[in-house]
């Protein structure tokens, strides 16, 4: 049994149906993911679940890349599925690092608070010493590193560029969401792909003032991106204009932002 793989799977944002699951396998397994092989079965006397329904949550969690099996891959039905048959379990390794990522507890109870209270919007949080633990000063430690690392690279105009009353030149003929799905091919591809669908993917540029990329997202998944990816940013916006800089606006705060 692993306390410690049952623990991440617990702290992870995995689905709530796929949790239980991913708790069990986890319960079966070692500390580094191996010698795991419970059968569907078991799984699903464990859980009170039907073992097709058990079936179909493995096979989720091994796109997810959470659980890869072990055993060779034979075609079933024009799938690939793990060589076994009925009443045989398949051995399979535990992959921690795929579990998709969520915010510390801490953080999430003092966003909670600010907004009970009213007092402190959520993106204020982070300037206070209640949160500057360990873990945020190895993050910025991490994104300095990389700002020395990411050459500034000037992008190149359009033979008409448009430009703003500050006279700064942005690309012409693209819309907002245009320049911010540019943005986010950058950021997949500098960032893990876990971390990309869970602190990036939805959000969405929707206005473009001078400059200013108005981008609309949640405040903690904007404050998580500005905190620990603030120079994979900077480079992806770099990639389309060294002079864009990115507003963020909450959805209920968008019509008074583009106002």
């Amino acid at each position: 049994m692993s306390v410690t793989l049952i623990t991440r799977v617990l702290e992870s944002a995995l689905e709530s149906d796929l949790k239980p699951i991913a708790v069990v396998f986890a319960y079966h397994a070692h500390d580094d993911g191996s010698s795991l092989y419970p059968s569907i079965g078991r799984v699903a006397w464990l859980l009170g679940r039907t073992g097709r329904s058990i079936s179909s949550a493995v096979v989720r969690l091994r796109h997810l890349g959470i659980l890869v099996p072990l055993a060779p891959l034979t075609t079933v039905n024009g799938h690939l599925q793990p060589r076994g048959g009925r009443g045989r379990s398949t051995d399979y390794r535990f992959v921690v690092e795929a579990l998709p990522a969520r915010l510390p507890w801490e953080y999430e109870r003092a966003v909670q608070a600010a907004k009970q209270c009213g007092k402190l919007h959520p993106l204020d949080i982070t300037k206070g010493g209640s949160l500057r633990t360990e873990r945020v000063k190895s993050a910025r430690k991490r994104v300095k590193f990389a700002q020395e690392r990411v050459p500034q690279t000037s992008s190149q105009p359009s033979e008409e560029p448009s430009v703003e009353p500050s006279g700064k030149k942005l690309p012409a003929a693209l819309r907002p969401d245009e320049i911010w799905n540019r943005v986010l091919a950058q950021l997949q591809d500098a960032l893990p792909k876990h971390n990309f669908l869970t602190w990036v993917d939805g959000a969405r540029g929707v206005a473009l003032q001078g400059p200013r990329l108005v981008v609309m997202a949640e405040s903690v998944k904007a404050s998580w991106v500005e905190r620990h990816y603030a120079a994979e940013l900077r480079a992806a916006l770099d990639s389309v204009n060294t002079e864009l800089v990115v507003q963020w606006v909450e959805p209920q705060a968008q019509v008074a932002a583009l106002g």
